[in-house]
């Protein structure tokens, strides 16, 4: 028993922990990083950029180009995260952040707050805030939390702040599913109506005949039954037959009758 509810542990991490859809070869993620002191936030000292590709995506290796001013590009396919993680290098498995609650732990990530929105890059993100201690330093993340994106990571160091904010995705999530185009409409002509009959032509000399006036249709009186042949034979319908049956048996009788009274009057 207890060897099924571990093969079934296992598939379910494999199941509903998986990257996103929209983590796919090609996607190129770009993000800014501001510097400034943080006694003083306005202080902008530096801006600078980076920008993650993925280059490949094949079973769980998703191999990732890092590139920025400084280092100017990583050897292709570096670093390489795991497609079946909670986490990745800007992105998150949504189906953790749905449901999600304060002090949930995703990859040693605290969620400490949900159910805020924010504007960045001109667009609004429904987003949950997370935070990390990583050698000694406290970094704080707002992911989206609908897609799972990586929208801002902030780190303090000698009273110094590194604000990297996301700032473009290519493709954007809207072109992952464009909405459905209503059918063109039909630019064929509605079918012509054909002109009516021309009358016959009138041979020189000839006058023409007035066509007959209209005139109410005359009712007539019902036709009487018309006889029918008896099955299988070829006669016609009505022909030599006697117009009264009836009268003609009487008729026959009557001569038969006739015929007895004579012969017994010799007798």
């Amino acid at each position: 028993m207890i060897k099924y509810l571990i093969l079934f542990s296992l598939l379910a991490s494999l199941v509903f922990s998986f990257s996103p859809e929209w983590v796919k070869e090609g996607l190129k993620v770009e993000y800014q990083i501001f510097t400034y002191n943080k006694d003083n936030p306005s202080s902008i000292s530096s801006v600078s950029s980076v920008s993650f590709t993925v280059v490949s995506k094949v079973g769980q290796e998703i191999k990732i180009e890092t590139r920025s001013p400084s280092t100017k590009t990583t050897p292709t396919g570096r670093p390489v995260n795991n497609a079946t993680a909670n986490s990745g290098e800007f992105w998150y498995e949504p189906s953790l952040l749905v449901n999600s609650y304060i002090g949930q732990n995703i990859d040693g990530w605290l969620i400490s707050k949900i159910g805020e929105k924010i504007n960045l890059a001109g667009k609004d993100w429904n987003v949950v805030y997370m935070t990390k201690t990583v050698g000694g330093f406290t970094k704080y993340r707002t992911v989206d939390k609908e897609k799972g994106l990586l929208l801002i990571e902030n780190v303090t160091a000698s009273n110094v702040v590194y604000d990297t904010r996301f700032s473009s995705i290519t493709p954007p999530f809207e072109s992952v599913a464009p909405p459905t185009q209503p059918p063109p409409p039909s630019t064929q002509p509605p079918a012509a109506t054909p002109p009516p009959t021309a009358p016959p032509p009138v041979n020189p000399g000839e006058t023409p005949v007035p066509p007959p006036a209209t005139a109410p249709p005359a009712t007539v009186p019902p036709a009487a039954p018309v006889a029918t042949a008896p099955a299988g034979s070829l006669q016609p319908p009505d022909s030599n037959v006697p117009c009264c049956p009836i009268a003609f048996i009487f008729l026959a009788l009557g001569g038969f009758v006739y015929y007895h009274k004579e012969i017994k009057k010799k007798n």
